[in-house]
């Protein structure tokens, strides 16, 4: 026993078991980096590909990604993109009915035109399909050769419309007409006496003769004996 200890601190010192933690619950040691492996470090940042860069075809910019082109494989950076000009969306009725584009226009004929879907504020089912409206005008005169036989297609369209609805007017009023006729026409029921007028020979050799009626315009031919 040293001077500076007491009995009792002996004691207390040799029954305290050690520190000892449970088994599972070690104390978690601080994440660190290794240096040996460069891509885990928080501030290293792939080289971007060269390759997988575009040109816009308006400013001539290089960019990565852009809205045109992913949903429509045009090589347009966001900064230039001009949803109410040159790139307006149209919808697919629309572009068949101002275009006079068939299904297999827009669907099978290659390239075949990309398109997005979106909610129709008319139907609760289904979605709309929004086309480019440059890429469709592009593709009408693909199909109808120029703006002209364009021009002269829609004009013979609206004839014949114009055509078909004089032809379902005309169908109606002279419906029309009928019912109102024969709400009027009241037929009359009575019992009808003829009134003839003066006997006219037809035929001297046969004595025979003709009276008609003044009223009903009734013929009676007889033969006199």
């Amino acid at each position: 026993m040293s001077a500076g200890t007491s009995k009792e601190d002996e004691v207390a010192s040799v029954s305290r078991p050690p520190d000892i933690v449970p088994r599972g619950n070690k104390p978690k040691q601080p994440h660190t980096i290794s240096n040996k492996n460069p891509t885990l470090q928080p501030d290293t940042i792939p080289p971007i590909d060269e390759n997988m860069m575009k040109e816009c075809e308006e400013c001539h910019m290089d960019f990565l990604r852009s809205y045109l082109y992913r949903h429509f494989a045009v090589h347009v950076c966001d900064d230039c993109r001009d949803p109410k000009g040159t790139h307006e969306l149209i919808t697919r009725t629309d572009a068949k009915n101002k275009y006079l584009l068939k299904d297999c226009d827009i669907d099978l004929r290659k390239p075949i035109l990309r398109y997005i879907l979106k909610k129709n504020p008319y139907q609760s089912r289904g979605d709309m399909r929004l086309y480019l409206k440059y890429q469709i005008e592009e593709r009408a005169l693909a199909v109808h050769g120029s703006e002209e036989k364009l021009e002269e297609e829609l004009e013979q369209r609206e004839e014949r419309r114009t055509v078909k609805r004089q032809r379902v007017y005309d169908k109606r009023m002279k419906s029309l007409s009928m019912q109102v006729r024969s709400s009027l026409y009241k037929r009359d029921l009575s019992k009808h006496e003829h009134e003839y007028g003066d006997a006219v020979c037809i035929d001297e050799d046969k004595d025979l003769y003709r009276k008609e009626c003044k009223t009903c315009g009734h013929k009676w031919e007889y033969e006199e004996m």
